[in-house]
């Protein structure tokens, strides 16, 4: 068990630690290939979108006529291999039957055919499966629940692969970065709980877990970069980028294992 001060772990629940709000899950949704936008409203900024619900969406059209062409290919290189792998085995047979009909080397020359017409399936099917997922990919979808708070093209706009076209908020859970002196961190294990004030709502503690702790102190500063997290309120609404202090609610005079770089589920 580690050995604890005292009066250090009382300055964790003494002391106030600034930081500042942002949401649990922020991303800039890109495409991954190019193409003119067709679908993005204009009022998009303040939507909120579910799992897997359409954002926006380039012109399809380039990607149908791919993926038609790939499969009709396919289509013909499987009739070929049909042929080829029928040539092999009647080749095979009659070998097998009467040696003095055919040669080694003609049954090998039929079986290289089928292997050569089987790869090329093989390599239509890969071309196809590609094209279909350019296809899906023209859709820009929400991975998570969440709110779009900016937008960074308009419609009807071409857009390049890695583009950000809008940055999307899940603001249900909420982070807050603060910095613990490294003579005060071995004393983080014996924290329990955690409280946040927001000076938007000085009167509103909120309670938080501690969800990540960094590996390696701040050469200026000699602190630890600590990662809390919280449920958004019921009653108040904690925006990204609020300012406030966290300190510790509750010490456990037990304490638990250290948590370096720990991350919650």
């Amino acid at each position: 068990m580690l050995a604890v001060n005292v009066d250090d772990v009382a300055q964790l629940r003494e002391r106030w630690f600034p930081g500042r709000a942002k949401a649990h899950n922020e991303l800039d949704l890109l495409f991954r290939g190019a193409g003119p936008l067709i679908v993005l409203p204009n009022d998009v900024v303040g939507r909120d979108y579910k799992e897997g619900e359409v954002i926006a969406r380039i012109d399809p059209r380039d990607h149908e006529v791919k993926g038609r062409d790939v499969a009709a290919q396919l289509e013909r290189a499987r009739a070929s291999y049909r042929r080829a792998k029928s040539d092999y085995e009647r080749e095979q047979r009659i070998f097998k039957k009467d040696p003095g009909a055919t040669s080694q080397a003609s049954v090998d020359l039929k079986l290289a055919q089928r292997d050569q017409a089987l790869a090329q399936v093989k390599s239509l099917e890969a071309s196809l499966e590609a094209a279909q997922d350019n296809l899906n990919y023209t859709n820009l979808k929400a991975p998570f629940d969440g709110k779009v708070v900016a937008k960074y093209v308009d419609n009807f706009q071409d857009v390049h692969p890695k583009q950000p076209v809008v940055r999307l908020l899940d603001a249900s859970r909420i982070e807050m970065v603060v910095n613990i002196p490294e003579t005060l961190i071995v004393n983080l294990p014996y924290v329990e709980q955690v409280e946040v004030v927001f000076d938007a709502f000085p009167d509103r503690p909120i309670p938080a877990e501690i969800y990540e702790v960094g590996t390696e102190a701040c050469a200026t500063t000699r602190t630890y970069p600590i990662t809390l997290i919280m449920e958004q309120p019921d009653d108040i609404e904690i925006l990204a980028g609020m300012a406030g202090t966290a300190r510790a609610a509750r010490p456990s005079p037990q304490g638990r294992a250290p948590r370096w770089g720990w991350r919650c589920p």
